[in-house]
């Protein structure tokens, strides 16, 4: 866990620490790493299925990487968590709708949180994820050359690796918008684009959950969530005919296979185009 919090997300730490409260309930910590076998994992995923059925595949993850850990230390020769698990069924990726988008965005400002609708409405036109549009500062944004660089010293992103990411008229707009509201309320421009009134971050925590109310508040899915926004962004532009290269590239994935579940969701009307031709 030392080593995750050097150089992983919080995200990702926090997931590896659920993982290993979890792999302790089931397999006492008085036990010899070098003993613990594959059936071991496979009784231990089964039993983080009984209540998180999605999440085991997740803490399997961890557990492999966590002993390929030990194995270079020379505690151990093979991988107990080398298993075969069941294949998961694939669920399409939640696309919410430009409508949608709309009525929360309005619903934020109705609850005195202008900022974070701004920020909803340009992750759906950036793809950004939470952390990254949370940690954006304005040294990252050049808005003469219309461009922002994602990931550098300052803002690890998930791949490790840097991206730039075009700017529309809608995107500069926020953007402005933000700039204004800073020099209106410090005065001055603040190291981050989207912040509080005191000029500090939000925290990625009230930002999700304050979607998440105005959603609710609004009556929407419940299965909406702040990742659905980059669904949403990705899925738009696959619409739009994109080049899946293209919208690897804007999302930064390390993968086109990661890229291709967008393109695995076909237009409906595709669909019905090629039924009729029967």
């Amino acid at each position: 866990e030392k080593l995750a919090e050097f150089n992983q997300e919080p995200k990702t730490v926090s997931l590896m620490k659920t993982a290993n409260r979890r792999f302790l309930k089931v397999i006492p910590g008085n036990r010899i790493i070098s003993e613990i076998t594959s059936k071991d994992a496979e009784y231990l995923f089964r039993e983080n299925s009984k209540t998180a059925e999605r999440g085991a595949y997740n803490y399997n993850r961890i557990y492999h990487s966590e002993f390929n850990q030990f194995i270079k230390l020379g505690y151990l020769l093979q991988n107990p968590f080398d298993i075969r698990l069941p294949k998961l069924q694939e669920e399409e990726p939640i696309v919410i709708s430009d409508e949608e988008i709309k009525i929360i965005c309005d619903k934020l400002i109705e609850m005195q949180k202008p900022v974070i609708s701004d920020m909803v409405e340009f992750a759906t036109l950036s793809a950004l994820r939470l952390s990254e549009e949370t940690f954006l500062r304005w040294s990252d944004v050049d808005l003469r050359n219309r461009i922002m660089t994602i990931g550098n010293r300052l803002m690890k992103t998930k791949s490790k690796r840097y991206r730039k990411i075009p700017l529309n008229v809608r995107m500069e707009n926020i953007l402005r918008r933000n700039s204004e509201r800073q020099l209106t309320n410090g005065k001055m421009l603040r190291e981050f684009v989207f912040t509080q009134n005191n000029g500090k971050p939000f925290k990625t925590d009230t930002i999700s959950k304050s979607f998440k109310k105005a959603v609710r508040a609004a009556g929407l899915s419940d299965e909406y969530h702040w990742h659905c926004l980059r669904s949403t962004a990705a899925s738009n532009w696959v619409n739009r005919k994109v080049p899946i290269y293209t919208v690897q590239k804007l999302l930064g994935h390390a993968k086109t296979s990661t890229t291709s579940q967008y393109y695995a969701k076909v237009n409906i009307d595709e669909l019905r185009s090629a039924v009729n031709t029967l």
